[in-house]
């Protein structure tokens, strides 16, 4: 209910950098590059092999590979990569450009005042993704395996 008063502290937000991850380009330079020329990211979908996409046309971040991820976005990240969707990768990637293009000393920063929410409500992860990580969550045979949610985060995660 809004009473019209103000509120006693006001939360102060300042944007920095800006880390694009998107179908004309990967980062803010390459972007707007594309954009001023009039290209267009949008065409046939090939990174899945269905879609509910009409004429199966949609805009794809092609150029982000999970190989240039590893080389290029998410350098440091490396070992991290086996765990995240494709989406959170792409989310993180799109911080670590933010950063970058904002010339930002993290080493001197304040982490308490800084930071990056991901919402992950829906994760789309194919089934090979996860196939592993939940191979190593599950005892016995046939109709008697056994899945133990208990080791997901400790082993399952962490393993696939």
């Amino acid at each position: 209910m809004n009473t019209g008063e103000q509120p006693k502290t006001r939360r102060r937000v300042v944007v920095t950098g800006v880390g694009v991850v998107s179908p004309l380009g990967i980062g803010a330079g390459p972007f707007l590059e594309n954009l001023r020329a009039g290209k267009s990211g949008i065409g046939p979908i090939g990174l899945m092999s269905y879609s509910a996409a009409p004429e199966n046309v949609g805009g794809e971040v092609r150029e982000f590979t999970e190989e240039a991820a590893k080389k290029t976005w998410l350098k440091e990240l490396r070992k991290s990569i086996k765990v995240m969707c494709r989406e959170i990768q792409m989310g993180v990637a799109s911080a670590a450009l933010a950063l970058e293009h904002a010339g930002l000393d993290t080493a001197a920063m304040d982490r308490e005042r800084f930071g990056v929410d991901f919402g992950a409500n829906l994760m789309f992860s194919p089934p090979e993704v996860l196939k592993d990580a939940c191979w190593t969550c599950v005892d016995g045979e046939g109709p008697r395996r056994t899945f133990h949610y208990e080791r997901w985060g400790r082993g399952g995660a962490n393993e696939g």
